[in-house]
């Protein structure tokens, strides 16, 4: 106990310039810092920092997410009530158009294919005979060997031949339509992206009709692309954007925004792309459209996607730091006070003008005063915005403020109460 008293006070009294040292050494720190930024440090303990408006080229993009999902979409059911026997696809396959998918039994296998076929050969057997009957009885009927009557008989004993063929050929390409419809083939190329039915499984073909497949054109994708509100209000259609895919982080696609939208719409239960839209919280509600091309099948639906869309480029053009526009009169009205500069903020007409527009303004420092300005922007990166009225490059723009000052004036009470002890 009494060591650590006698160490407490021997570093108090014997060496009273340590915390000078250690608010000195975080001084020197912050002035290489800041040093290192270009920027002109303007103001007593460095509480501020300033920079005149200068020229360059300024990228303003939108990077953000989306997920991939088809175009068109094509929910394959079947034409005859059954059992599903046999499934020849399953989910992700790529499938051919007229690819066979399935078979239904119906229990009837070809029965029905068959006994119509049988009575369509006999109803032609009864019309070859008839045919051949009634030419005898025309020859007949040439030589008055038999009456008219007699002969008009044979020619309509030949007619209803001829029409119970007919009808029993229709019979027939209607059994086989039947049967041929047991087998469900693709009606396009594409990807399945869903088996909804199993082996064994009834199936039908009245309200509400059987889905067995679920299958996109994958040739043509879309790409919704999540917007917040800083994005919302700066995108407009035939935007590029590059789409980089989760999977093939090297690979880069390009297309123009075709139109902005509204998941909600888009993620309707009952709706059939609401399984690729995930669960977006409001924000990211709104999306942007890029249609992409997919030939070489190497996109698929429900793939992850990060997008950069450009929404503007000017090439050597004025501008200030983006932080200029959030410095606030309060705290210059407080540094004006604290190191006696004059504070100089928009009154009257100028003021009342500025609130109409609803105007940005920025901080110029002249002669220790700070000046209120109102200004034009132009496009902005993470980093800088463009100014386009309001200053010429002449002015010394307050920037930002050091963060470090409350931190600064706690080391300053503490090495003077210090001294004082």
């Amino acid at each position: 106990m009494n060591i650590k008293q006698d160490f407490t006070t021997f570093s108090k009294q014997d060496f009273p310039w340590l915390p000078f040292l250690g608010a000195a050494i975080i001084v020197i720190i912050i002035m290489l810092a800041l040093r290192g930024t270009g920027r002109h440090i303007i103001g007593p303990n460095n509480h501020f920092n300033t920079e005149y408006a200068q020229k360059r080229t300024i990228i303003s993009i939108v990077k953000t997410q989306g997920i991939l999902v088809p175009q068109d979409i094509i929910q394959i059911g079947n034409l005859i009530d059954g059992i599903v026997r046999y499934l020849y696809a399953e989910e992700n396959d790529i499938v051919e158009e007229g690819q066979l998918l399935a078979e239904i039994d119906d229990s009837l296998e070809d029965s029905a294919v068959n006994s119509s076929f049988g009575n369509l050969d006999a109803a032609q057997a009864v019309l070859k005979y008839q045919w051949e009957f009634l030419k005898r009885q025309e020859q007949l009927y040439g030589c008055k060997q038999i009456s008219l009557d007699v002969y008009q008989q044979a020619e309509r004993s030949y007619q209803t031949a001829l029409a119970n063929v007919e009808a029993n050929k229709g019979l027939y390409e209607t059994q086989k339509l039947i049967y041929n419809n047991k087998r469900v083939h693709s009606p396009i190329s594409g990807m399945i992206i869903a088996r909804n039915v199993s082996v064994g499984q009834a199936v039908n073909n009245y309200s509400p009709p059987s889905v067995l497949y679920t299958v996109v054109k994958n040739t043509e994708l879309k790409a919704y692309i999540f917007l917040d509100a800083h994005a919302l209000e700066v995108l407009e259609p035939n935007m590029p954007v590059s789409i980089t895919v989760d999977a093939y982080p090297h690979k880069t696609v390009t297309g123009p925004v075709r139109e902005i939208i509204n998941i909600p719409y888009i993620a309707a239960p009952d709706h059939p792309f609401s399984r690729f839209v995930p669960k977006t919280p409001p924000p990211t509600n709104n999306c942007a459209v890029v249609h992409l091309d997919n030939r070489d099948l190497s996109l698929r639906p429900s793939m992850t996607i990060k997008a950069t869309i450009t929404v503007a480029e000017k090439e050597d053009t004025l501008s200030i730091p983006m932080q200029a526009l959030k410095i606030t009169k309060q705290q210059i009205q407080q540094l004006a006070q604290d190191f006696d500069y004059h504070y100089q903020p928009l009154e009257g007409k100028e003021l009342i003008d500025a609130i109409h527009k609803n105007a940005k303004t920025v901080w110029v420092l002249a002669h220790k005063t700070f000046v209120e300005k109102t200004v034009t922007t132009g496009v902005s990166d993470a980093e800088y915005i463009e100014i386009t009225a309001g200053l010429d490059g002449s002015e010394n723009v307050v920037c930002s403020l050091n963060e470090c000052n409350g931190l600064m004036q706690v080391m300053k009470t503490y090495c003077t109460r210090d001294a004082k002890a």
